[in-house]
């Protein structure tokens, strides 16, 4: 199985993406089932095994305010805190622990709109982004990052457009475009989603859209989630090269995903996300 595209589609892109809950005006606990922990997966032809982990932690309105990474003997903690009742401003800091090459994370700010949806980002990679959404769906996903290259003095700019589609209740189509302004280089592709006939249920990781550039996406803080879980995807390429993805998910007793499996191409189907959730016996 392609280990790149299967990454981009459960890894976190960032830090700037991972954050959970929404700016609640008052002190009622959000009502959706939480997830304690995710572990993916990776596969090679008939080769798989552990890539890493996220564990959740949750405040009393059943927020998440911290993030434990783990990969191999590495880990990373992602601390968030929310804003006050009358705020409208999530902060986000990063530790990493036990591992050398990575940096730490640095603060990252979100504006909310009076939905508790996050309209912009701000961080301390030079990165900004906007969100627009219609009738609570996200419509429109825009970041703008500046960048240095090695031994360079040059500043590049850099610009990451996502248009998302909506027809039913579901995304039916995703339009990426990355474009780095300086160095005239472009990119496209488009994503085209059928889904299942199994209902996304409310948890505290929407699992309604597996290839987002951000990675799994919170529940309520990113507009509305898809009414269904995916089936299959198709990515083109502006070359002309396409990926084709099934999904088959494994659900528990109340109907939530528990299992993950994917197949692209005609690759042998795998493994790849385990959902424990902080009610399970």
């Amino acid at each position: 199985m392609n280990v790149v595209d299967i990454k981009k589609i459960f890894a976190v892109f960032g830090l700037f993406l991972l954050l959970v809950g929404c700016n609640k005006q008052d002190d009622s606990p959000l009502e959706h089932r939480l997830v304690s922990k995710i572990e993916y997966y990776w596969s090679s032809g008939e080769v798989s095994g552990l890539d890493y982990t996220d564990e959740f932690r949750y405040d009393r309105l059943n927020r998440i305010t911290e993030i434990i990474s783990t990969i191999g003997n590495n880990t990373n903690r992602t601390l968030i805190r929310y804003p006050s009742k009358d705020g409208m401003v999530v902060t986000v800091s990063g530790v990493t622990y036990n591992n050398p090459v990575y940096s730490p994370f640095g603060n990252s700010g979100y504006n909310l709109n009076n939905s508790g949806y996050v309209t912009s980002q701000t961080n301390g990679y030079n990165v900004e982004g906007t969100w627009r959404y219609v009738n609570g769906y996200l419509q429109r996903r825009e970041i703008f990052r500046t960048f240095v290259f090695e031994e360079e003095t040059t500043v590049h700019t850099g610009m990451f457009y996502l248009i998302y589609v909506w027809e039913n209740g579901n995304i039916v189509t995703l339009m990426e475009e990355i474009s780095a302004q300086s160095l005239e280089q472009n990119s496209f592709l488009t994503v085209n989603f059928e889904y299942s006939t199994l209902e996304n249920k409310p948890s505290s990781i929407d699992f309604g859209n597996l290839y987002d550039p951000g990675g799994l996406l919170p529940r309520g803080l990113f507009g509305k989630s898809t009414l269904n879980l995916p089936s299959k995807v198709t990515i083109t390429r502006d070359e002309g090269s396409k990926n084709i993805i099934n999904f088959r998910f494994e659900l528990d007793a109340e109907g939530y995903p528990v299992k993950i499996f994917m197949q692209e191409n005609d690759e042998s189907e795998a493994l790849n996300a385990v959902i424990t959730y902080e009610d399970a016996p």
